[in-house]
């Protein structure tokens, strides 16, 4: 007996439909973008980022030199990546439950800026971004980051509003240290080593990393007083 036009309708829908299945796993969207960035999921062929374009779970993203891209996830999570940088979105959910939401995601190179959402602000320890010298445990917060294959640097910046949390902890197996004021930075110069002890940020070297993140405001680094 042939199926029925009823039957094969339905098992369409419940089927996935190659090239189109991950759209029920939109993470975000890309709000602002320079030059030529590109996401890709495993067995798809790269596709080319715009503004309007989304981003998924298990995407990885790059930026070509001279390019960069901001994102926002549906929880208001913002992350902007610079020229030259790679990263992969390797679990994200936002839900009504808190308990059920995630952010983790994994900076392989390049520099970026992350600005904390609502996971953030609800389950602290549900948000985590792997580099791969150490892990970021997110408090909530602004925080600015140069990664290559073997070092990192980590600054925690002003949050955006007034009295909000502002502490990120960096750690890998050799020791962790907990950034907690604002505009101080920790380094990791190799993979066989712990983050440094907090120090203030490198004014020049925040300049020049936010130049080249130019799709996000710029904010201003307050210098150092004088007074002992």
């Amino acid at each position: 007996m042939r199926p029925s036009a009823g039957f094969l309708l339905a098992t369409l829908l419940l089927c996935p439909i190659t090239g189109v299945a991950y759209a029920v796993d939109s993470a975000g969207v890309v709000t602002a973008v320079s030059g030529e960035v590109y996401g890709q999921l495993a067995d798809e062929p790269q596709r080319e980022l715009a503004v309007n374009a989304k981003v998924f779970v298990g995407d990885s993203i790059s930026t070509a030199e001279r390019s960069n891209v901001e994102l926002e996830f549906s929880d208001q999570t913002r992350l902007a990546l610079g020229p030259g940088s790679r990263i992969s979105l390797t679990r994200y959910r936002y839900a009504p439950d808190a308990a059920q939401s995630v952010f983790e995601t994994r900076i392989a190179q390049g520099v970026f800026r992350f600005f904390s959402g609502l996971i953030a602000k609800h389950r602290p320890q549900a948000v985590t971004i792997a580099l791969p010298v150490a892990t970021i445990g997110i408090r909530g917060t602004h925080v600015l980051g140069e990664v290559t294959a073997t070092s990192a640097v980590v600054a925690l910046l002003e949050p955006e509003e007034s009295g909000a949390a502002a502490a990120i902890e960096v750690s890998n197996q050799y020791g962790s240290v907990v950034l907690d004021q604002p505009n101080y930075e920790t380094v990791i110069p190799d993979a066989n080593s712990p983050p440094s002890p907090p120090r203030r940020v490198q004014i020049q070297r925040i300049d020049n990393l936010l130049r080249s993140i130019h799709t996000l405001r710029r904010i201003t680094i307050p210098r150092p007083s004088l007074q002992r």
